[in-house]
């Protein structure tokens, strides 16, 4: 049986010994991970594997449909598209070809390939892309790592909307406390401000 009402019944407390320092990451994975399936333990390691943006390679691609989830299939193809653009805007920069740089096949491949056009045509596709454009503008290289995981985040939620005692739920936390990690690690201070957001969340959310 599922232990999905416990488990998300326990996120606010998770994360506010992650705030205290009572715990890190890795014993804030463990807790959860015990707690699951040996089917929804199989997502969360492929999560955490997708999260190292090492092994983003095309076998990754290729197993996320085949797991059957839609937070994992979602999140990584915004991930996807998110990291293709900046790949393409820093070669378009650096006056190199984009092409070789380029993971997997999206539909906005063709366009960041080929299109002279200073939103690269993908303003008439993607309502998203002149947020991102903007972004990756930025010169402030920590101020716009920032906020394209602020995107992120706001995606991960968007995926859970009106989603109650389900995995997407658990997935969502852990892909959001991995974000905090990573900046604890680069600037403590921002991590600090993604911790204090994910607290907030918890508290008002009418899933928990």
């Amino acid at each position: 049986m599922d232990n999905f009402p416990y488990i998300i019944a326990g996120l606010p407390q998770l994360a506010l010994d992650f705030e205290s320092r009572k715990s890190n990451f890795e014993s804030l994975l463990k807790t959860i991970y015990i707690n699951c399936s040996k089917k929804d333990q199989k997502l969360i390691d492929w999560l955490i594997f997708g999260i190292n943006e090492n092994n983003l390679t095309r076998h990754f691609y290729r197993m996320l449909p085949k797991l059957g989830n839609q937070f994992m299939n979602e999140y990584f193809e915004y991930d996807l598209i998110i990291r293709n653009i900046k790949v393409a805007f820093l070669s378009r920069k650096n006056k190199i070809p984009a092409e070789p740089y380029l993971t997997n096949d999206t539909s906005i491949n063709e366009l960041l390939k080929t299109s002279k056009a200073p939103d690269f045509g993908l303003t008439m596709v993607m309502d998203g892309a002149p947020k991102i454009l903007q972004i990756m503008d930025l010169s402030d290289l920590l101020e716009r790592e920032q906020q394209l995981d602020m995107l992120k985040w706001n995606k991960a939620n968007d995926i859970c909307t009106f989603k109650l005692f389900d995995m997407n739920i658990i997935l969502c936390f852990i892909l959001k406390a991995s974000i905090i990690e990573r900046w604890n690690k680069l600037d403590k201070a921002e991590g600090a401000k993604f911790l204090k957001l994910l607290i907030s969340e918890l508290r008002s959310s009418k899933n928990i």
